[in-house]
């Protein structure tokens, strides 16, 4: 048997799977709820090879829900017992002995943790045609079971712009990256220039080709791989999006204001947008 204790005082559940690749056949799933304390895998997952050893590769996954983030997950294995059963027939032979005793244990205490994480670009202002935008890579972790310990960059994490989400500055391509970035409006107006490298920070580079005039706003998708993707009302949502203003650097105008009674104009900018 292999016992696994859970560490997670979030306020929603989780599920996971869990199972040997030498047997997996046999997959274990569960609900963790807020402080639920343990799990284990039974001895019917452990398979032995004729050899009479047993290789185990043991495989731990939190299923993830797009709409749905939850907090940091710590997840500690601790001990591997083995003991003898006894065979359908006859007794096991070994060392010498017809009746060998097969017993022992390991004490590992190792412990993983999970996070759910998102690939982000907050919403930008890009001076003229062409630019920069800064995309993150950020875990969750809010409100009174967030452990602000167990984040990459513990007590000194900041966060971009949302106070539910800290920038993982160890985040690098491994762990994932945006792939595609795209406008979603047609005909397309915005081309990508520089696309990201997984490293953070990163970079989107941009560049509107000024037929629409100035300023100019437009929503853009980032395709992420999909354990980065987070969208709290669409389940099904395959990307992120963020919405980025191109703005005139100056030099044009939108029309002229009467100062006085006489001919005496003034400008005015033509990245002023009027109210009514």
């Amino acid at each position: 048997d292999l016992n696994i204790s859970n560490d997670y005082n979030g306020s929603k559940s989780f599920v996971y799977d869990l199972y040997l690749e030498a047997n997996a056949s046999l997959e274990q799933n569960g609900t963790i709820n807020k402080d639920d304390t343990d799990s284990y895998l039974s001895s019917s997952f452990f398979v032995k090879e004729n050899n009479g050893s047993a290789k185990i590769l043991l495989h731990y996954n939190i299923e993830r829900n797009v709409s749905e983030a939850i907090n940091p997950v710590k997840i500690t294995f601790g001990d591997l017992n083995a003991s003898f059963h006894t065979p359908p027939t006859g007794n096991v032979y070994a060392n010498g002995s017809s009746t060998y005793a097969i017993t022992g244990g390991k004490n590992f205490n190792d412990s993983i943790f999970f996070y759910y994480a998102k690939a982000y670009v907050k919403n930008s202002v890009i001076k003229g045609s062409d630019g920069n935008v800064t995309a993150h890579y950020e875990v969750y972790c809010y409100g009174a079971g967030c452990d602000k310990s167990y984040l990459q960059d513990g007590d000194a994490s900041k966060n971009s712009d949302d106070p539910r989400w800290w920038i993982n500055s160890q985040h690098t391509s491994g762990f994932g990256k945006i792939n595609t970035v795209v406008q979603k409006r047609t005909p397309v107006q915005v081309s990508v220039t520089t696309l990201p490298t997984g490293n953070e920070p990163d970079i989107i580079g941009l560049q509107y080709n000024g037929k629409k005039g100035y300023p100019y706003r437009t929503t853009m998708a980032i395709f992420p791989d999909n354990w980065l993707i987070f969208n709290k009302f669409r389940p099904n949502a395959d990307h992120n999006e963020f919405i980025v203003k191109f703005e005139s650097t100056g030099g044009e105008w939108a029309g002229k204001n009467a100062s006085n009674s006489s001919t005496t104009t003034s400008t005015a900018n033509k990245n002023r947008i009027l109210e009514w």
